[in-house]
């Protein structure tokens, strides 16, 4: 079932539909721009990475999981 304002959208025309995605996408793309990451959050990548690299076939985490072990929830 599409929400109301999918509905809405669904009845523009393409090329207003298009131009609404660029426009989305641009606004998150400039907000992005400014993302600075902590040392903390950067060594935790780091970390993250080296271990899968060397233990590729294990579970990963899920994006709450690293979360929370970063403080972040």
């Amino acid at each position: 079932m599409q929400a109301p304002m999918s509905a809405e959208l669904a009845h523009l025309p393409a090329i207003e539909r298009l131009q609404l995605a660029q426009d989305l996408i641009a606004s998150v793309t400039s907000e992005q721009e400014g993302f600075v990451s902590s040392d903390a959050q950067r060594f935790a990548a780091k970390e993250r990475l080296a271990h899968y690299l060397a233990h590729p076939h294990e579970p990963t985490l899920t994006l709450g999981q690293i979360r929370a072990s970063l403080g972040l929830d």
